[in-house]
């Protein structure tokens, strides 16, 4: 096997890794009230809880979240009924609703900020180890990767 062959192995098995790991990262636990949340509601949380957003619709996270309307409405039922947020009606168009996080949703939502900035300092410190110019290679071939999988549904 070439040395080309063998390194082209080695990033096959890398992502392959990678790809798993990051699909089986499904779960957020947040220790300090002993309650599981997923990463998409952990995320969901997150949202609500930025100011500059605003009030949000289900519809609004649909897109911010890049999910399907209907999946949205399933995780904010499950986050309601687990008390994590409550959902006020619209007084001028009672078919909208604003979900509305409670203290418990807000702590998922704070702690999820750090879990964010820790993976992001991580990847900072892991881009930290390449110049500019492997950089640009390394978006290239992410780019070239994101695009195998574009029309994949």
């Amino acid at each position: 096997m070439t040395n080309r062959a063998k390194v082209i192995v080695n990033i096959q098995t890398q992502l392959k890794y990678f790809i798993r790991k990051m699909t089986t990262k499904t779960e957020f636990l947040n220790a300090s009230i002993n309650e599981e949340v997923n990463e998409t509601q952990a995320h969901i949380l997150m949202l609500l809880d930025q100011a500059d957003l605003g009030k949000l619709t289900n519809s609004r996270l649909a897109v911010l979240m890049n999910v399907s309307k209907p999946a949205i409405t399933k995780i904010i039922k499950v986050l309601e009924r687990e008390g994590y947020l409550i959902c006020r009606r619209d007084e001028n168009d009672r078919r909208i609703s604003y979900p509305e996080l409670t203290a418990m949703g807000r702590l998922v939502a704070a702690t999820h900020v750090t879990v964010h900035m820790q993976s992001n300092a991580r990847l900072v410190a892991v881009f930290d180890k390449y110049s500019e110019d492997e950089l640009v290679v390394i978006q290239k071939f992410i780019g070239d990767i994101g695009q195998l999988f574009k029309d994949v549904k």
